[in-house]
């Protein structure tokens, strides 16, 4: 028996929405109890109750912290880690070539999280140039 009282802790999170956003917001508690509120970039509710699904799942597995941790990733962090763990490990010219590729890409995402970055609006296939 729980010498706890009152209401019984929601572990499965929920969904809600917050007053002036067109985003649904997600609340759930990680293995220690503490909170976690986000949003959950979705207007669609089935697709932002499988985001929640994806964090209480993560979180029961054990991959929720680095998961979070990941959110606030920048693409320059992103790209040191890459050039000292993974592309040293290449070929030397492809090594190279990475370093080439980053001279080009750091200007343009440098300090943008890896989160905000969309591929699908740069380059040759973009919305904006398939429009015209």
């Amino acid at each position: 028996m729980s010498s706890r009282k009152g209401r019984p802790t929601n572990t499965d999170g929920r969904i809600y929405q917050r007053p002036g956003s067109a985003f649904w917001w997600m609340r759930y508690p990680d293995h220690d109890r503490k909170i976690h509120r986000e949003s959950t970039g979705t207007v669609d509710e089935v697709v932002a109750r499988r985001i929640l699904r994806d964090r209480v799942s993560a979180r029961d597995e054990g991959r929720l912290l680095a998961l979070l941790a990941g959110k606030n990733l920048t693409f320059d962090q992103w790209a040191n880690w890459y050039v000292e763990k993974r592309s040293v490990l290449r070929r030397e010219k492809t090594h190279l070539a990475n370093l080439n590729a980053l001279k080009f890409l750091r200007p343009v995402f440098g300090p943008t999280r890896l989160t905000e970055i969309e591929i699908e609006s740069y380059g040759p296939y973009s919305k904006e140039e398939s429009s015209s």
